[in-house]
């Protein structure tokens, strides 16, 4: 009887360690199956900022009789799941994002920081405050706007601490300005704000595709359904319609748009939005093992620009989401 545990216990044990090791193994395949979806990703992400030039080269193989010899480039679509891709034994699922889809806390103005705001069950004169406060933090002076707040403010505070008077580093530095709470902050606004491109940054290049471009507005295609919802005039209904038709192609003109909300809601929506997007891409790669739940998956926001190196630089990336 003494042996017997002995062999079953021991039993058990080798075959915990061999899951370990399978688990290991499939995590690590798994792994480096969403890095290479998201070499896949920035490829496609790189070439796509290349893409006018591609269409002049294949306007000038037109004009020359050589179009054969050019190669012509799919769009990248933003915010679709694209389909599962193979990488040896394991593959791979892409989701390419865009941080023109979310208001920008360095360049937006108090309009569009009240609309984002909108879509938050809050008084309206908690929302002058946030607007007038972040516009205060990141202005060069000491002067506080009528709701906002500056370094006297904040030193009266425990701890204290000072005004910025600068551009946000980054959107976690939003919880330092004058009414912004966690419970606010971390039930979607994070989610809904970018620091990229900051308004220091080398001029970038946006492909106009039928609007008048505006850094001050977000982008109908990259935007999130909680940024469409807090759009003026926006249903349920009517953003479901708008995500509905971005699953099948992107909207490249303000007709597009006309034909899904009407012409009486896109006349609301207007002043906010673009089709432009910025060169700050959010690639999210899931690699997936067949007949395993294992899953790895790995994020990485890159600023796509000709003048680096390698045309691209990384500015985050995060294991493990």
């Amino acid at each position: 009887m003494f042996l017997s545990v002995i062999v079953g216990e021991f039993c058990y044990a080798m075959r915990t360690e061999l899951n370990i090791a399978r688990n290991f193994k499939e995590e690590t395949q798994a792994y480096y199956a969403a890095r290479a979806g998201l070499c896949q990703g920035l490829k496609m992400v790189i070439e796509n900022e290349l893409r006018p030039q591609e269409i002049m080269r294949i306007e000038e193989g037109v004009q020359t009789g050589d179009e054969e010899d050019v190669e012509v480039r799919e769009q990248v679509r933003i915010n679709v799941k694209l389909p599962p891709a193979p990488f040896g034994r394991v593959g791979y699922e892409l989701m390419i994002g865009n941080e023109s889809g979310k208001v920008n806390l360095n360049q937006a103005g108090p309009e569009l920081l009240m609309m984002m705001l909108n879509g938050f069950e809050m008084e309206d004169a908690d929302r002058e405050i946030i607007v007038d406060s972040i516009q205060d933090w990141r202005d060069e002076d000491d002067l506080h706007r009528v709701n906002g707040a500056e370094t006297d403010y904040y030193k009266s505070l425990r701890p204290p601490y000072e005004a910025k008077n600068g551009p946000f580093d980054s959107v976690e530095e939003l919880l330092l300005v004058k009414g912004v709470t966690p419970e606010l902050f971390y039930s979607g606004l994070k989610d809904l704000v970018t620091v990229y491109p900051s308004p220091d940054a080398p001029g970038f290049s946006m492909r106009r595709r039928g609007m008048t471009g505006d850094p001050h507005r977000i982008n109908i295609n990259a935007a999130s359904p909680q940024m469409l919802l807090a759009l003026p005039g926006m249903t349920e209904d009517l953003v479901q319609a708008l995500l509905e038709y971005r699953e099948s192609q992107d909207f490249l003109a303000e007709s597009d748009i006309v034909g899904v909300v009407g012409p009486d809601a896109f006349r609301m929506i207007q002043p906010f939005v673009t089709l432009q997007l910025n060169p700050y891409y959010t690639l999210t790669a899931t690699g997936l093992l067949p007949d395993s739940r294992v899953r790895q998956t790995v994020e990485m926001l890159v600023e796509i620009d000709s003048r680096y190196p390698k045309q691209y630089r990384v500015v985050r990336w995060i294991d493990g989401l």
